[in-house]
């Protein structure tokens, strides 16, 4: 998307329930930078596993419960490789899903307020320094994001 930062924002087909759409979000935190999280970050529960799901008591099947647990995270690691496979497939595509789902920019994650942001799935701040070409994509993206979705309905 030309020689600026890219978009840090994605949503995809959720690994964990095809039903579902996953958000994602590109870490710019020291810590983590450029690592993939589930979005919005503190609130999302994907992949998470409370003690009320857990089918066995860990006191009375210590082995059961502890296979439980294993399998679940086994699966959600699986998840999360699949959904960073299926970014990196069609980054942009998962971005402009993103701003058409979410109603966000796909770079920075802030609420699209006005007509014009939503039609790119950019806000303004973002949408400074992009060129003529790269919103044209970006409206095509939001487009065939929106189509995808009714077309899903």
């Amino acid at each position: 998307m030309g020689d600026r930062e890219e978009p840090g924002y994605f949503a995809v087909p959720d690994p964990l329930d095809g039903t579902r759409m996953s958000y994602w979000y590109r870490s710019r935190a020291a810590r983590s930078a450029g690592q993939l999280a589930p979005w919005p970050p503190r609130r999302n529960r994907w992949g998470h596993l409370l003690k009320r799901d857990v089918p066995f008591d860990k006191a009375a099947d210590p082995p059961g419960y502890r296979a439980f647990v294993r399998e679940h995270f086994d699966r959600v690691f699986d998840a999360r490789v699949e959904a960073r496979r299926l970014i990196e497939a069609d980054p942009d595509a998962a971005s402009a899903r993103f701003a058409a789902l979410a109603i966000r920019c796909c770079w920075c994650g802030k609420q699209l307020a006005d007509e014009h942001s939503r039609v790119y799935g950019v806000g303004p701040e973002c949408r400074q320094g992009l060129s003529a070409e790269e919103l044209a994509r970006m409206v095509e993206l939001v487009a065939a994001a929106h189509a995808e979705v009714l077309s899903d309905a």
